[in-house]
């Protein structure tokens, strides 16, 4: 509700200088990656007042978080050069996931005593956030540029599949709760539970949406 006068205006002509000036700097092959940088700065900054994972409104860090990708969507649906970029520049974008990607889990695995002395617990907070929104960035550009490549097609498959994706968003909380909570009593390692609760909860989700949600026209309302 909040961002609908963005939306409104950017469907306006007074949006077009706007339009221009975001789609050149896109346009450059660092563009796209470099337009995190306000994501990954603020994120820092704002965890140090708001450091909980809450996801109360008032939290403004995630609040924060969740909104840049969301504004971010919103802007990248409003120019077809937008996605023209995503996809001339994937390869980039795929490499910059896979080396954030390394940087976030030797982070994580590395033992505390290493980085100790070296660095105050405050720091190693700023990096570990640093790392969360590079990751989470390339991640999505990634995903958004190779989608360009093999989803940006007529498909019956596809058409069906984006039905489901509402029902899906719905349904996987509840789902993964449930499944997880027997689950995890289990006398097994953490690597296998996740393993159990991902094929678990994923074909519950199916099985409900396909014989529950699907074949009826008011769950599909619902």
């Amino acid at each position: 509700i909040i961002v609908i006068p963005l939306i409104i205006f950017l469907k306006s002509k007074k949006s077009e200088r706007f339009i221009n000036w975001f789609e050149k700097i896109s346009s450059y092959k660092m563009g796209l990656l470099l337009s995190g940088l306000p994501l990954i700065i603020l994120t820092v900054v704002l965890k140090r007042y708001y450091p909980t994972g809450s996801s109360s409104l008032t939290n403004l860090s995630e609040t924060f978080f969740y909104r840049y990708f969301f504004i971010s969507g919103i802007l990248f649906a409003s120019s077809k050069i937008f996605w023209l970029n995503l996809k001339e520049f994937r390869h980039l974008h795929l490499i910059g996931f896979i080396i954030s990607t390394l940087l976030f889990y030797s982070y994580y695995f590395i033992p505390n005593n290493i980085v100790e002395p070296y660095l105050t617990l405050s720091v190693r907070w700023d990096i570990w956030y640093a790392l969360c929104s590079l990751l989470g960035w390339c991640f999505v550009l990634t995903i958004l540029g190779y989608g360009q490549v093999y989803f940006n097609k007529p498909s019956l498959y596809l058409k069906r599949m984006n039905e489901a994706i509402y029902p899906f968003y719905i349904l996987h909380q509840t789902v993964i709760v449930i499944c997880a909570y027997y689950i995890i009593k289990l006398d097994l390692n953490i690597p296998v539970k996740f393993i159990i609760l991902l094929v678990s909860s994923f074909l519950i989700i199916v099985l409900i949406y396909r014989f529950f949600i699907y074949p009826f026209k008011i769950a599909r309302i619902l």
